[in-house]
């Protein structure tokens, strides 16, 4: 076994999920906090690239548990369980996470939809008829900052 990627900087709490595009590149998001025990507290997510560079991408995600990206490769989708909503996030044409709107410092995250579910989300449907799909669907069409 080989490491990567250190993540230990960006949090020491446990890392939950990872997806990784057709680039290599990895997102992984942690949950905040010592599950089940700990008290509740936001969570995050990273990018890994191929070349093993890691950056925070996002923050403050209620429980992020799953992550799915739609076929064409455009937007991350990460479940967050405590806030019941999944939330999609816009992935650059060239893999890169987007530097996001004009006024945002270099580096963070644009949420281009959030879907609220009735019930926590666990796991990550990605068929057409699914959730997952309507909130990329509404990432299409919405814009919003972090």
């Amino acid at each position: 076994m080989v490491t990567h990627a250190t993540l230990a900087e960006f949090s020491e709490k446990p890392w939950n999920d990872i997806v990784v595009d057709e680039r290599g590149n990895a997102y992984v998001n942690g949950i905040g906090y010592d599950f089940p025990g700990g008290e509740p507290a936001p969570g995050l997510l990273v990018l890994v690239t191929p070349q093993g560079d890691v950056r925070k991408v996002a923050e403050d995600l209620s429980f992020p548990n799953g992550m799915a990206i739609t076929a064409d490769g455009a937007t991350l989708i990460v479940a967050e369980s405590h806030g019941n909503r999944l939330t999609a996030y816009a992935i650059d044409p060239n893999g890169d996470w987007p530097t996001g709107e004009s006024g945002q410092e270099p580096g963070t995250t644009t949420r281009t939809g959030s879907v609220s579910m009735p019930t926590a989300p666990s796991g990550m449907p990605t068929s057409r008829t699914d959730t997952a799909c309507e909130c990329a669907r509404a990432g299409m069409s919405s814009r919003r900052s972090t």
